[in-house]
């Protein structure tokens, strides 16, 4: 029988409250946080999760995404306890039906965090299928009929934010609605081609046409979407200098990528790692700097540090100058256009 797609919000709901219950899985749970605006009135938010200090330093080094690892956490059938949702099974461009696991974030951000990636091993640095793209839409469209703000990320390549080299999409319920680039996105006559958020960091944006019912056809749609971003950010690359540009390969091709039920976005990449100076949050015994992640809930405007005093500094350095300093600058992109 076919799973129906309206109870995955349910579904996904009380899997999450049962394996935080029985200790399966961490929620960094934020213990305040600070609503910071920037041009053209963004809100970032910057939550402060305790336990995040806890962690071990993101390691300086660029982790390997192409390789499957010796061990896979997300290679099913088999999954640790407390750890899969569902699965959803679409049929891919070959006609055979391709198996996506529903799997919970094992360190969660934020409430009902979870992730959908393929059962067998595809490589974090590939680019999505029209099969992915798919379920994912899927997923978001069913949230959205229960109007829930959700949306789909993906950390595209090694400088996008991932630390699993399986393919995955990510999926968070938003408690404040559409966060900041997509209320944005709403704000703006709908776009049918690549353009440039009005932001300081380039953030490619385009309106979803009404798309069709019909699986094959929507997933053609959802592609078709999809590879006009990537043509617009490779192009614009090409125009680019070489020293102004990550090494060729996965790290030049790196991007995140949103899907809403009303636009996808494409952010391409030049840095995995911002560097921030320690002036609130310098101790004793304290480096000079410190150094955040920058994946896709950043450029969604989503922020988390460890303490306050990291949060005043991150804010400080400026929330925008990391997003530029990790992407390209829109003045490249607006010189070009």
């Amino acid at each position: 029988m076919a799973f129906n797609d309206s109870t995955l919000p349910a579904l996904s709901a009380k899997a999450f409250q049962d394996a935080l219950e029985g200790d399966y899985i961490k929620l960094f749970a934020a213990t305040s946080t600070h609503t910071s605006f920037y041009p053209p009135a963004l809100s970032h938010l910057v939550h402060v999760c305790p336990d995040i200090a806890s962690k071990p330093a993101v390691p300086p080094t660029t982790p390997n995404l192409s390789d499957r690892p010796k061990r896979d956490p997300f290679q099913g059938p088999d999954y640790g306890r407390g750890e899969k949702i569902v699965e959803l099974d679409v049929t891919a461009d070959n006609g055979e039906p391709t198996t996506y696991a529903c799997l919970q974030n094992m360190n969660a951000l934020a409430p009902e965090h979870f992730l959908c990636t393929p059962r067998d091993f595809r490589s974090q640095t590939s680019d999505l299928l029209r099969e992915d793209l798919l379920v994912a839409w899927r997923i978001v469209g069913a949230y959205a009929k229960e109007g829930r703000e959700t949306m789909c990320f993906f950390n595209g390549g090694p400088l996008a934010g991932a630390s699993q080299p399986h393919l995955h999409v990510q999926f968070i319920p938003f408690q404040r609605g559409a966060p900041g680039p997509e209320a944005l996105a709403r704000s703006l006559p709908p776009s049918s081609l690549p353009r440039a958020l009005p932001l300081p960091y380039l953030h490619l944006c385009v309106s979803l046409p009404d798309l069709p019912s019909d699986p094959t056809l929507l997933s053609k749609a959802l592609f078709t979407t999809y590879s006009s971003l990537l043509a617009a950010s490779n192009s614009y690359r090409a125009r680019l200098a070489e020293k102004d540009l990550p090494p060729a390969g996965p790290k030049r091709a790196s991007y995140n990528l949103f899907l809403s039920k009303s636009h996808m976005h494409l952010i391409p990449r030049t840095n995995r790692l911002a560097v921030i100076p320690r002036i609130a949050s310098k101790t004793s015994t304290s480096g000079e700097d410190w150094s955040i992640s920058v994946n896709g809930l950043a450029y969604l405007t989503y922020w988390y540090v460890g303490t306050r005093e990291e949060g005043t500094d991150l804010e400080s350095y400026g929330l925008a100058r990391v997003l530029v300093e990790s992407g390209y600058d829109t003045k490249l992109w607006d010189e070009f256009q």
